[in-house]
């Protein structure tokens, strides 16, 4: 799917980040490539496009995980992190996250809890996997904590 519209924010959120050691790895499979990290005004060399479409109109898209996947043979440092292009994340995300899986002498780390906005009704809403939750999504707590999180 075409989603370069979100690339202006992801770059942004990326830029905001006070943590000193980074790379973006951007893995776009939209039959174009994105105008924004395609620019020949782009010059940020932290920043690795990689425009993998599909070879042909009836091959599949690549996989969420051949995404990562590309993304993680692509990258050059010891920890990676994921951004979602339409998430937003405060300037001290990758901070915080390092610093937790360095205090916790873990491999992995993800958020319980985050904020959502749904743009068509600007509804704002927060969800903590630890707390409180609507029946529906009660009922799927322990598998909510094993597959969301940033």
């Amino acid at each position: 799917a075409d989603r370069s519209v979100w690339h202006p924010l992801l770059y942004h959120w990326f830029c905001v980040q006070v943590h000193p050691f980074i790379e973006l790895i951007v893995i776009d499979d939209a039959p174009a490539p994105s105008a924004y990290f395609s620019a020949a005004d782009f010059n940020d060399r932290r920043v690795k496009y990689l425009h993998l479409p599909p070879s042909s109109a009836s091959s599949p898209p690549l996989s969420i995980g051949a995404k990562r996947n590309r993304a993680i043979d692509a990258a050059s440092g010891d920890i990676i992190a994921q951004f979602d292009d339409d998430d937003c994340y405060s300037p001290q995300y990758l901070t915080e996250m390092v610093s937790a899986l360095v205090a916790q002498q873990v491999d992995l780390v993800k958020l319980g809890a985050w904020l959502n906005v749904d743009l068509e009704t600007g509804v704002l809403g927060h969800l903590d996997l630890e707390g409180w939750l609507p029946a529906p999504l009660a009922a799927q707590r322990d598998r909510l904590r094993a597959s969301y999180g940033f």
